[in-house]
């Protein structure tokens, strides 16, 4: 009997087998689906994008004209008739000059072994008079450039220019900035000593591409350049006094030894040379891309932020053969590859002032100014030697550790709450699962960028959907068991619980908002008694860095205008403060994030720098009644850098330690969680309570706190 029941039951064994294991699948599935909550977020932008993006980037490149000789021409028109034919393509249609990617970038080697290969092809005894027939249409950029003739021996005539008052450097170094400007080329050579002082060069080394007199080199020193390195087809004779700070070096040599020079500059500085580059002039090879080659090549030898002090003629594209080449904005975009337009300098102030197109158009065909163009390098990881060594990159004071070898780097640990972890598995189990790539090997904080595509409008659009999930409940107290594994990042994040109920704060108006004007004339750290928290000096110190003169700005509001007051000792000329609610005050303009979310085509791209301290820290925790949200910090950076013009500055209030969140009050941004929320933008600098001049944040540095301690500090990003 007993086994006849045996026998019967054993035949539902296959069949509770099946159901527990269904169970199992339906529990791991609902599991996966809130833990992958953000990625199908994300996901779900990325197929609106996809939808939308090829038609409407055509549509937007018919609807935006560039000027040329021929008249106005679409930018569309200009993509498919020039730049794909040269390698390029545009991927933004900015103007006065659109901005281009690459389709397929040479290596550096590839670059100097080519222009190396060129340069040394046999050439004619004196240098031609016209354009070869053949290669027209590369030198006109098919016929998008004007020609006429202007033709100039400069490498065998006996009137041809050659160096001079090399051996007067220390004369010339007591000179003032309008004798040495005007050495050459008037007011407009003053617009170099203009640029370099906004920009100061304190101990930095740079290299002079083309220099016949050396006015250049000095303004240089005069503004705190450490050495300089000439690169010129005449000998140069240096006066002896100043050998151990300027030298010389012909084309050749240089480009021979190239890898000597690879990412070892600070600035680079050409004024009224590369526009001659590949006319033949000077004795140089014909070459119709010449300009660009030498724009690649200087790419080449900058450090990652190296800046690049360029002047030539500005003007409608034209070129005056041999002479030299006019630049509007067909061949700029060109030139500015891989680099970030930081500002234009005149020779008659010393701020940098706005190129329009109405400006860079204003003088009739063939007319041109020759104002300073300063341009930051941008980084593209890229392995430049063989060997597997690790070196340092700096860029505006923040400094990280980039590894040569990948696989090096993936090995090396950084400490969480749960121990020393490699970046090997962060790539594998946290930033591939949310959606992010690991794109640059830097440590102590590794650059990823976002898989998918920022589509503004869906930020806003998703961001106004989930208020309407806001309750009038008490925030919560305790993270719901079924969304700790994003709030936690996959376990990379440690937790402790220190409740707090902030909502009553929204309906108080502290007196400080009434007296803005009267606050803005304190001390900056009278200022921070408000809150009795000196560490929000950082902001001040990294607004003073880079002075807002003339600014908009966005400011992600606190309890206190703390940040808004920094913001307009520091130069900025319009302030709107942004937060949980809109603020009663005459002296800014203030909305609630409801409001500004609602009118976010209104503000798109319109501000030249964000602020926020001590706020982005906590967006998703609740404790303002807000709604729950694992991501809700990511999203707000979203948000925010949508509002932010291309090159526009976000100063960043956080922060920082081991990777953990103290529920309901705040964050604190370690190794794992960082890179995501700065990935859409370059890090150029670090501020903190006891530095006045940017710093850095080391491994060492984070790896000494404790669970739960951190240091505030105040980044510096620019928009990407």
């Amino acid at each position: 009997m007993i086994n006849g029941v045996y026998r019967k039951s054993a035949r539902f064994y296959p069949f509770l087998l099946v159901l527990g294991i269904c169970f199992i699948i339906t529990t791991l599935y609902i599991q996966n689906q809130k833990a992958s909550g953000y990625l199908s977020k994300v996901s779900s932008r990325n197929r609106v994008v996809e939808e939308q993006d090829s038609v409407q980037r055509r549509e937007n490149l018919k609807k935006v004209l560039a000027k040329t000789h021929k008249g106005l021409v679409s930018l569309n028109e200009l993509n498919e008739n020039v730049y794909k034919k040269f390698g390029y393509e545009i991927t933004s249609p900015t103007l006065p000059v659109p901005t281009l990617k690459m389709i397929k970038e040479p290596k550096c080697g590839e670059v100097f072994s080519e222009w190396q290969k060129i340069s040394e092809q046999p050439q004619p005894e004196y240098p031609l008079k016209g354009i070869p027939a053949e290669r027209k249409d590369e030198f006109l950029l098919y016929n998008y450039t004007a020609v006429n003739e202007w033709y100039i021996n400069d490498k065998n005539s006996e009137k041809g220019e050659k160096p001079r008052l090399w051996d007067k450097l220390s004369e010339m170094v007591t000179w003032p900035k309008e004798k040495l400007g005007g050495l050459a080329y008037g007011t407009d050579g003053v617009s170099i000593y203009n640029a370099m002082k906004f920009h100061r060069l304190d101990g930095k080394s740079g290299v002079v591409i083309g220099s016949m007199k050396p006015w250049v080199e000095i303004s240089a020193l005069l503004n705190g350049a450490a050495k300089v390195l000439t690169v010129e087809y005449n000998e140069l004779r240096i006066q002896d006094e100043f050998r151990d700070r300027m030298s010389s070096i012909l084309p050749i040599n240089f480009v021979k030894n190239w890898k000597t020079y690879a990412g070892t500059f600070d600035f680079a500085v050409s004024f009224s040379s590369i526009e001659h580059s590949g006319l033949g002039r000077y004795g140089d090879a014909i070459d119709p891309i010449g300009d660009i080659r030498e724009m690649l090549k200087i790419k080449c030898i900058l450090k990652k932020g190296g800046l690049l002090f360029l002047g030539f003629p500005l003007g409608t594209d034209a070129i005056q053969y041999n002479a030299h080449r006019i630049y509007g904005s067909v061949r700029l975009a060109m030139m500015f590859y891989g680099f970030e337009w930081l500002g234009t300098f005149s020779g008659d102030t010393e701020q940098p002032n706005d190129l329009t197109s109405e400006r860079l158009h204003s003088k009739p065909i063939f007319g041109f100014f020759q104002n300073t163009v300063v341009l930051r390098r941008l980084y593209v990881y890229e392995k430049i030697l063989s060997q597997t060594s690790l070196w340092n990159t700096y860029s505006g004071g923040e400094t990280r550790t980039i590894f040569q070898d990948p696989n090096i780097f993936l090995r090396q640990n950084v400490r969480t709450h749960i121990g020393d972890i490699s970046f090997l598995e962060f790539r594998e189990e946290l930033y591939k699962k949310y959606g992010y790539d690991l794109t640059i090997p830097t440590y102590p904080f590794v650059t990823v960028k976002s898989k998918y595509v920022m589509n503004c409008t869906w930020e806003f659009s998703d961001w106004l959907e989930q208020q309407k999930k806001r309750s009038s409940r008490r925030p919560r107290a305790y993270i719901p068991d079924g969304e700790q594994r994003d709030f936690l990042m996959n376990k990379y994040s440690g937790v402790s619980y220190k409740y707090t109920d902030d909502r009553k704060k929204l309906n108080i108006t502290y007196k400080s908002w009434d007296n803005i004007a009267d606050i803005v004339t304190w001390h900056a750290r009278d200022v921070l008694r408000l809150v009795d928290n000196m560490s929000g000096i950082s902001m001040h110190y990294a607004m003073k860095h880079y002075y807002l003169a003339g600014k908009r700005g966005l400011i992600l509001a606190s309890d206190h205008p703390i940040v808004e007051v920094q913001a307009i000792q520091n130069g900025a000329s319009r302030i709107l403060s942004v937060g949980q609610v809109s603020r009663e005050t005459n002296d800014i303009s203030s909305l609630s994030l409801t409001e500004f979310a609602n009118q976010h085509g209104r503000y798109s791209q319109s501000f030249d720098f964000v602020a926020t301290y001590g706020t982005i820290e906590s967006v998703g925790l609740g404790r303002y009644g807000d709604v729950l949200d694992a991501f809700g910090d990511l999203q707000m950076m979203a948000m925010l850098g949508c509002s932010l013009k291309k090159g526009g500055l976000f100063f960043l209030g956080i922060p920082i330690g081991r990777d953990a969140v103290i529920f309901n009050q705040k964050r604190i941004y370690g190794h794992s969680r960082l890179p995501m929320l700065i990935a859409e933008f370059e890090w150029i600098g670090t501020f903190g309570e006891d530095f006045q001049t940017s710093t850095e944040i080391t491994g060492p540095e984070i790896d000494r706190l404790h669970k739960f301690d951190h240091m505030k500090r105040t980044l510096v990003l620019r928009k990407l």
